[in-house]
């Protein structure tokens, strides 16, 4: 089974300023409750043991309310002097899953009720290298967008398109066998999952559409529409 868990939580949070001068993004409250709270109650609920956490902006606040939460969780912090990426992350901390065949990896700015059980099994059904989570999106030129054929399996990606070709959107929740980062090294150049992994991945992955709400926290507008949805829950 998948019992790890990479949450990417070290962004800086630019597009929810002033909110994120004095508060780090995963740390931004939601109807009174932490967003990095909501994520570890969802990864215990569906099985997950271990949790690593990356950070970066105001990091020393994550320390103080991992150090204060109560979970059964055993969570790792990995601090970033400069910002790796996204890919760069996972790369850099290779040792966190080199026993594990599979690695559950989470974009920690989003607020979702998935159905992490469901994406494990489904993932574990095919031979593919990874399994990629799905929204269907409004703005489709401001998203990661994947195309499918008739078995979802991801047979195009292009990372915000001019001209895209379906509205099915990238929904930042990952599942990637570990053999594929085995002999990558991090860099300035492979740094980004959108950018330098999707597109290599394509016929090689498959597509996951969510039944599930998923809220890319990524505005101040979207943060006030996902307190609005977790009210109505």
């Amino acid at each position: 089974m998948i019992k790890k868990c990479i949450l990417l939580a070290a962004g800086l949070g630019t597009r929810l300023k002033p909110l994120t001068n004095h508060t780090p993004k995963c740390l931004v409250k939601i109807q009174g409750k932490p967003l990095l709270d909501y994520w570890l109650n969802l990864l215990y609920k569906h099985g997950i043991t271990n949790v690593l956490i990356n950070t970066h902006h105001l990091s020393e606040q994550v320390v103080k309310f991992i150090k204060s939460v109560d979970t059964p969780l055993e969570v790792q912090l990995s601090y970033e002097k400069e910002l790796l990426g996204s890919l760069g992350t996972i790369i850099y901390n290779k040792n966190f899953y080199k026993d594990d065949e599979s690695v559950l990896v989470i974009n920690a700015d989003n607020l979702t009720n998935m159905n992490l059980s469901r994406f494990i099994e489904c993932h574990l059904s095919h031979n593919l290298d990874a399994s990629i989570g799905l929204i269907e999106t409004e703005n489709p030129s401001e998203c990661g967008i994947v195309e499918m054929d008739f078995d979802n399996n991801i047979i195009g990606y292009e990372e915000k398109p001019i001209i895209p070709k379906t509205n099915i959107s990238n929904a930042g929740v990952y599942l990637f066998n570990t053999i594929i980062f085995r002999n990558l090294e991090a860099s300035c150049v492979l740094n980004d999952i959108g950018n330098d992994l999707l597109p290599n991945l394509v016929g090689r992955s498959y597509g996951y559409l969510l039944d599930e709400f998923l809220i890319d926290i990524g505005s101040l507008s979207a943060l006030e529409k996902a307190r609005e949805k977790i009210q109505i829950l």
